[in-house]
């Protein structure tokens, strides 16, 4: 598979089993109505990563010491902790049916096949959030949900039948899922 080879990828729609994946409640749900906040904005931790990047850097270039190396080991565990934290929020946020973000850049993980345009095996995957509800830092609506994108989420993979992977609502992401139920239909039970 070649740099950007995730746009040939099929649409979760053309997978084998998204219908009936869907009809076992397998999929993401976007709510019909605005959903409730249900956590800090993901992004609040950004702020505080920015000024911890900002005062390592200070740091090494006001006093480069042999205890420099401690602030900056802890300044780095620090910024690790509040991106491990933003992420989570942003999980909670996706999986609730709404989005506090114009856009999102990526998330970054592994990426073996090169699906993102990447060779060193770390990369960010494009991602798609008009599927879900757009709101404000205090639950407002900013915009609806576009019903033609589907949200965020697992849906059947077209890279192992029968296990649901990740959907960026752009790309496919290497996270896979076994369902609780099958969807695949067996032979015989098709129509």
């Amino acid at each position: 598979m070649g740099r950007a080879s995730y746009s040939r990828r099929p649409h979760p729609r053309d997978v084998p089993g998204f219908d009936e994946a869907v009809r076992l409640g397998l999929t993401p749900q976007v709510p019909p109505t605005p959903p409730a906040l249900v956590c800090r904005p993901s992004y609040s931790g950004v702020l505080p990563v920015a000024l911890l990047a900002l005062a390592a850097i200070a740091v090494v270039v006001a006093a480069p010491s042999v205890w420099t190396f401690g602030v900056v080991v802890v300044v780095v565990g620090l910024v690790v902790r509040v991106v491990v934290v933003m992420q989570r929020r942003e999980r909670l946020e996706v999986a609730a049916g709404y989005r506090l973000v114009e856009w999102r850049a990526g998330t970054w993980g592994r990426d073996p096949d090169g699906r993102f345009g990447a060779s060193t095996g770390l990369s960010a995957a494009p991602w798609d959030l008009r599927g879900l509800w757009h709101l404000d830092p205090r639950g407002g609506v900013v915009s609806p949900p576009d019903p033609s994108v589907l949200p965020p989420g697992h849906y059947p993979s077209p890279n192992r039948p029968g296990q649901l992977e990740m959907w960026t609502g752009a790309a496919w992401m290497y996270d896979y899922r076994t369902p609780e139920r099958p969807f695949l239909l067996e032979a015989g039970d098709q129509g």
